[in-house]
């Protein structure tokens, strides 16, 4: 039955760098039900117990697309648990991000010893009621010049700079061990030729880390949404 909640017949693998594999599956949250965790030996964590089926339903592929990828390198884990922080912790020698929509789910591995950093975000377009509420809070005006000369509608470049600076938390954060705000980091650089761009620091974030650092990333888009991811070599 688990079949026609996640299309197992149609996983994709997503070609992006040889330091790491990167896979989608796709769901349908309305054929989802508990017991599907137990059917793709998925452990239920506690703190999912009293949330909603969507929820649920969205850890649920995420985990499942995250173990698929990791048995891709050999690695059969139990459980890849949450940490305080809500985000994945992974097996010890492993670099890893998870990202999902509604309908997709994607996650991207790597052994630690080739890829050091590692984040992604997939994000549907945003609606122009979003970008006017929350513009101001993810992109400063040197950013805006930049994403002004890509011929780009607003909603397409506020959802690049908020995916872009998305994948930088999820790639930092393991490493520095706190939060940052989104105008923490600036996009400098965006190639729509090679689908590519660089982000760089405003402020210090620990001794590896400090202002000015520069990380450069990549971006797969269509109609309907965008993927950014960000890494870097060890």
């Amino acid at each position: 039955m688990s079949g026609s909640f996640l299309n197992l017949d149609k996983i994709v693998k997503i070609e992006i760098a040889n330091e790491f594999l990167v896979h989608q599956c796709n769901f349908e949250v309305n054929l989802y039900y508990p017991e599907l965790f137990q059917e793709l030996s998925i452990n239920f964590p506690q703190s999912l117990s009293k949330a909603v089926k969507k929820r649920q339903a969205e850890y649920l592929a995420g985990r499942y697309i995250a173990h698929y990828s990791l048995r891709q390198l050999d690695i059969d884990v139990f459980d890849i648990p949450s940490g305080k922080d809500r985000s994945p912790s992974w097996p010890n020698n492993i670099s890893g991000s998870i990202t999902h929509t509604n309908k997709k789910a994607i996650c991207a591995v790597g052994y630690s010893n080739r890829c050091e950093l590692l984040g992604l975000d997939l994000e549907v377009w945003m609606k122009p009621h979003t970008v006017s509420e929350i513009k101001h809070l993810i992109i400063n005006d040197k950013e805006q010049l930049v994403l002004s000369t890509l011929g780009w509608t607003n909603e397409q470049s506020l959802t690049f700079a908020f995916s872009a600076k998305e994948s930088l938390f999820k790639a930092l954060y393991p490493k520095v061990q706190k939060y940052f705000n989104f105008n923490d980091a600036r996009i400098t650089f965006i190639s729509l030729e090679n689908n590519t761009f660089t982000i760089q620091l405003e402020k210090d974030l620990s001794a590896d880390f400090p202002s000015s650092t520069e990380f450069n990333g990549q971006f797969v888009a269509n109609e309907e949404e965008i993927l950014t991811i960000l890494y870097r070599k060890a």
